[in-house]
């Protein structure tokens, strides 16, 4: 699993915007994405790396459209700006 644990500092506040504009709580985005909420929790506060697939799966959650998810990838690492 290729993951990433110094970009969460730019991660952990695009999540919570994109989550918070959308309305929905961690506990629901956390459901949608099949993933613990403790695990969103330390994302947003950029207490751990993440996966492609867990972001992947976190965007499809939140409903981002390719510039959204493009953009989570950047904030993680796995872009380049």
């Amino acid at each position: 699993m290729e993951t990433t644990p110094s970009r969460g500092a730019e991660l952990g506040p695009l999540l919570t915007r994109f989550r918070t504009e959308r309305g929905l709580a961690q506990k629901e985005v956390a459901r949608l994405a099949e993933i613990d909420g403790s695990t969103l929790s330390r994302l947003e506060n950029g207490g751990r790396g993440v996966s492609r697939d867990v972001l992947d799966r976190i965007a499809a959650a939140l409903q981002l459209d390719t510039v959204g998810r493009l953009s989570l990838h950047v904030a993680a690492g796995f872009l380049d700006s």
